[in-house]
């Protein structure tokens, strides 16, 4: 398993934008486009390029990949269905990880958020731990770390919103996140990352991997 991130500000350049976006699949070209705002697409093209850069560890290029959907929308690859992928960006920031397992993915930027958030969507322990830390900006980056670990979970089992947020609860022991669902076939693994200035990131495994890489990608300021 490996995981790319990478700054995608020089995508403002609309020179910059456009020869990239050029370069990647249809498919992907219809998602980028699919968004709104220029902040987005520069987004959704960035995690695109990055999951580019992720396929060259097999020889492979993202705009030669055959795209297929399960339920909820979920991507995979019909042409290579052992590569696994899973792409996320917040803030300026996008990010891609590719694995030989299911996989998802999650990154976040931290901000202030408002408690009642947290009671009304994660489990009550959940809640709780949050609720209980005096300070406000550990407060923000507690519930930053939850969320991305909730989606990054949700991601992986394919149900995406689907699935409420609190029909899962994470449990921390010795700072080490698990995660209790009912439903859960198999074991689930997490990986959590927060030397991305002002980030958080979450990755989920089915396999347990040993010092999983992670790359900072600055092509885009080539």
């Amino acid at each position: 398993m490996k995981i790319f991130y990478a700054d995608v500000t020089p995508l403002d350049d609309n020179e910059i934008f456009n020869t990239f976006f050029d370069s990647v699949s249809e498919y992907r070209q219809k998602k980028i486009n699919a968004f709104r705002q220029r902040k987005d697409k520069n987004l959704s093209l960035g995690a695109t390029l990055l999951l580019d850069t992720a396929l060259r560890e097999y020889s492979l290029f993202e705009k030669d990949m055959v795209y297929g959907e399960y339920e909820n929308y979920k991507p995979y690859f019909k042409n290579r269905p052992d590569i696994h992928f899973n792409i996320s960006h917040s803030g300026n920031v996008a990010v891609a990880v590719i694995s030989e397992s299911e996989v998802g993915i999650d990154i976040e930027k931290i901000k202030e958020f408002d408690l009642r958030i947290a009671k009304r969507f994660f489990a009550q322990e959940e809640y709780e731990f949050v609720e209980n830390i005096p300070s406000k900006d550990e407060q923000n980056t507690a519930f930053c770390r939850l969320w991305t670990l909730k989606e990054s979970f949700m991601k992986i089992t394919g149900k995406g919103m689907q699935l409420p947020l609190n029909s899962f609860c994470f449990h921390f022991e010795n700072d080490k996140p698990s995660v209790e669902y009912n439903e859960a076939t198999g074991e689930f693994y997490f990986y959590e990352y927060d030397y991305i200035k002002g980030y958080r990131l979450a990755v989920c495994s089915q396999n347990e991997i040993k010092n999983p890489q992670i790359i900072s990608i600055g092509f885009l300021k080539g």
